[in-house]
This record gives C-alpha cells, sequence and structure tokens, in this order.
C-alpha cells in the first residue's frame, strides 16, 4: 500500500468511525425512530438491485440504512444545485417572496 493511501485509509476510518454508524443502527433497533428524529424513507426495487445493495453493504461492512443514508444527502445536494444552475429553484421562478 502506498503511504498516502495508508494516511487517507486512516484518516478516513477515524473519521467514521468515530461518528459511530453502527451505534445509530443499534439504537434505531432499541427505540422508537419517532424518539430520535428519524423518518422512514421506503420503496420497492427489484430483486437484483436489493441483492446488489446487500452485497455491496456486506463488502464495505456497512449498514443498509448507512450506505442508502449518505447516498440519499449526496443525492438531493446534487439534484439542489442543478435546480439552482439552472435557475429553476421556487425563489427563482417567483414562488416564494423574498422579505425586506
Amino acid at each position: 500500500m502506498q503511504f498516502e493511501d495508508l494516511i487517507r485509509y486512516k484518516a478516513l476510518n477515524l473519521r467514521y468511525h468515530s461518528a459511530n454508524p453502527t451505534l445509530l443502527d443499534h439504537l434505531i433497533g432499541q427505540e422508537d425512530s419517532e424518539k430520535l428524529g428519524l423518518k422512514k424513507v421506503q420503496f420497492l426495487v427489484s430483486a437484483k438491485l436489493h441483492e446488489d445493495l446487500k452485497s455491496v453493504c456486506g463488502y464495505l461492512e456497512m449498514s443498509q440504512r448507512q450506505f442508502l443514508e449518505s447516498l440519499l444527502a449526496d443525492a438531493l445536494s446534487k439534484a439542489w444545485h442543478i435546480v439552482e444552475q439552472e435557475n429553476a429553484d421556487p425563489e427563482s421562478l417567483g414562488y416564494v417572496k423574498k422579505e425586506g
């Protein structure tokens, strides 16, 4: 392993290990998720896509919740960025009145 790859691996491991997503998964199983401020997002996918999700999460040693939450947050951020770039956000289209 190259030095830079090793340091990046260690840094990312510390960054995400300290967030302790496994603890959150455990708490979700023990507590009412509403008390934790969590909402359920649910949809059906093909059997192949589900198997691929299970496979990649198993390989990466992460929960499906952790994987999908990260994916969804990134996708939403990118979607809003594109909407703003194209001046198609509600404010630019006049649906939101600016105060002041």
